[in-house]
């Protein structure tokens, strides 16, 4: 009993882990993603000025 309520409580604080390290990044993600397509269209544009 008492080594499976061990694995159990490690297996949900991996998962706490993980959910809180994906809400962190996306909300990174969410921040930059603006000036990320921006810098990217430019880039494009400077490279390719026929297609845009």
């Amino acid at each position: 009993m008492k080594k499976s309520l061990v694995a159990i409580s490690i297996i949900a604080v991996l998962g706490a882990a993980w959910s809180g390290a994906c809400w962190y990044t996306g909300k990174q993600i969410e921040q930059r993603m603006d000036t990320l397509v921006a810098n990217v269209n430019q880039q494009l544009k400077d490279t390719c000025p026929m297609w845009g």
